[in-house]
C-alpha cells in the first residue's frame, strides 16, 4: 500500500534489535533467576509490603504538653506525694547512699522547674543553680569594663527529687492540610480511644493510663519515656560531658539530656517513638528584686533537666495512581539492569567468552583501509550488501506490478512486448 507515491511499508518501518539465543544453562540461570528475584522485590516487597501503590496525606496540626509533679488525684483534688528521701540515692539527704556528688535536694514544683524552650520544647529541671548577685551601684548605662551584677556570694546546686515520677501530658490535634475546620481532624488526644503506645530505640513499650480518667490528653510518666529511650540519670557514661572527656562522673542529672519524642499517625491511629540525645539541656533566667535605697538584688537560676522536643510525621494514605506506576516503572529498570549482568558475564566472565563473541558480535571491514588487500575486501562485502539489498528491494517493486495486473483496467490497458512481458500503454 502506497501513500503520496511512498510505500506504508518503509514509512512504518519498525527498527528492533537482532538477538541471539545462548544455550548456556548457567548463564540463562543467572538471568532468570535474578529476574525472577526482582519480580518478587517488585510486586511483593515494594507494591504490597512497603504500599508503594499509596501516598500519603498532608497534615497540618499543633502540639503541647504539660507537666505535673507526682500525685493522685485530678484537679482540684490533686494531692502532691513525696517518695522517701532515702530511696533517692543522688540526694544528700540519703543517709545510706555512697553515690559520689551527691547535692541537696528539693522538691519538684511545675511552675519554678520547668519552663517552655524557644524550639517549642519542655523542659523538666533536674537540677538548679541559683546565686544572689547584688547591682554594683558604681555602673552606669555609659560604663564600659564595669560588671553590673557582682558574683561575690557563691552559688548553691540543688538537685529537684524524684523528678522521674512526674508525669507529662500530650495534647495534640491533625488534619489534613485543605480541612481547615477543627471538626475535621483526622487524628486527636480528646474523646476515648486505645491507650497509646511508646516505642524506644529497644523496642520496649509502655502506655498511657486509661483516656477515661483523663480524656483531653495522653500521660505519660516521665521516668517511663527515659527508660523506653535507654537512659539512666545516674548514668555518668550518657552525659553530654562524657562526650567531650572519657573520664568525666558528671551524671545526666547534673547536666541534663534531650529527648526528641515523635508522634507517628498511621491508617489505624497513632503511637509516640522516643530517643536521647546527650546535648546539654539548659535554660538561665533571673528575678530582679529593689531596696528601698535605690539598690538592686538580682536572684540568678540556671535550670538543667530534659528538655522533651516535638515532632509530628505520618498520617493516612490513599491509593494513587502515579505512584504505582512509579514504582512499577522502577522495578522495569531493575529488570533491566539483569539483562545487563547476564551479557556482562556472557562477553567478559565465562571460560568461553571470546567463543560466545563469535555468535553475539558482527565485524565490519575497515572502512578506511590501508592495504589494496582491505580495499578489495570492503568492495566485496558492499557489492554483496548492494545485491541483496537490491534483491529485497526488487522483489517488492515485482510484488507491486503483480498487484496493478489484477485490476481489470489496468490489465485492459496493458500491451504485451517482448519476452513476455507486459507494458502499460
Amino acid at each position: 500500500m502506497s501513500v503520496c507515491g511512498a510505500d506504508l511499508d518503509d514509512l512504518l518501518a519498525y527498527t528492533t534489535e537482532k538477538q541471539v539465543r545462548v544455550r548456556h544453562r548457567w548463564l540463562g540461570g543467572i538471568y532468570y533467576g535474578g529476574f525472577v528475584a526482582i519480580l518478587l522485590y517488585t510486586v511483593v516487597y515494594q507494591v504490597i509490603i512497603a504500599h508503594g501503590y499509596a501516598k500519603l496525606k498532608e497534615l497540618s496540626g499543633s502540639i503541647r504538653a504539660t507537666v505535673r509533679p507526682a500525685g493522685i488525684g485530678d484537679g482540684d483534688d490533686f494531692v502532691q506525694t513525696y517518695p522517701d528521701v532515702q530511696t533517692l540515692k543522688y540526694c544528700e539527704q540519703c543517709n545510706n547512699s555512697t553515690q559520689p556528688h551527691r547535692l541537696p535536694c528539693v522538691s519538684f514544683n511545675a511552675l519554678k522547674y520547668s519552663t517552655a524552650t524557644t524550639d517549642l520544647g519542655l523542659l523538666v529541671g533536674t537540677r538548679v543553680k541559683r546565686q544572689q548577685q547584688p547591682q554594683n551601684v558604681s555602673c552606669t548605662a555609659e560604663s564600659y569594663g564595669c560588671t553590673e551584677w557582682l558574683t561575690s556570694t557563691p552559688p548553691v546546686s540543688y538537685y529537684i527529687g524524684a523528678v522521674e515520677k512526674s508525669t507529662i501530658m500530650f495534647q495534640h490535634a491533625a488534619a489534613g492540610v485543605e480541612d481547615l475546620e477543627l471538626s475535621q481532624a483526622i487524628y486527636n488526644t480528646y474523646g476515648y480511644r486505645p491507650a497509646p503506645v511508646v516505642r524506644g530505640v529497644n523496642g520496649e513499650t509502655t502506655a498511657s493510663p486509661s483516656p477515661a480518667l483523663l480524656p483531653v490528653g495522653d500521660v505519660i510518666e516521665l521516668g517511663d519515656l527515659l527508660r523506653v529511650a535507654g537512659v539512666d540519670l545516674d548514668n555518668a557514661a550518657q552525659s553530654s560531658m562524657h562526650a567531650v572527656n572519657k573520664t568525666s562522673d558528671e551524671l545526666p542529672r547534673y547536666t541534663g539530656l534531650t529527648l526528641r519524642v515523635t508522634v507517628v499517625y498511621d491508617s489505624v491511629g497513632y503511637h509516640y517513638t522516643v530517643r536521647a540525645n546527650p546535648i546539654e539541656a539548659k535554660v538561665e533566667s533571673y528575678v530582679v528584686s529593689h531596696g528601698v535605697n535605690g539598690s538592686a538584688l538580682r536572684e540568678y537560676q540556671d535550670l538543667h533537666g530534659i528538655n522533651i522536643l516535638f515532632t509530628t510525621t505520618g498520617g493516612p494514605t490513599y491509593f494513587d495512581f502515579q505512584t504505582l506506576i512509579l514504582t512499577l516503572v522502577a522495578g522495569v529498570a531493575l529488570l533491566a539492569s539483569v539483562k545487563t549482568l547476564a551479557n556482562v558475564c556472557l562477553m567478559y566472565v565465562l571460560p568461553r567468552r571470546a567463543d560466545y563473541r563469535l555468535f553475539v558480535q558482527t565485524v565490519t571491514p575497515d572502512f578506511l583501509p590501508d592495504s589494496e588487500h582491505e580495499s578489495r575486501v570492503l568492495d566485496d562485502v558492499l557489492r554483496a550488501k548492494r545485491r541483496k539489498r537490491s534483491l529485497l528491494v526488487s522483489t517488492r517493486t515485482e510484488t507491486l506490478n503483480e498487484e496493478r495486473m489484477t485490476d481489470p483496467l489496468v490489465a485492459a490497458q496493458a500491451v504485451p512486448v517482448a519476452d513476455g512481458a507486459v507494458q502499460d500503454v
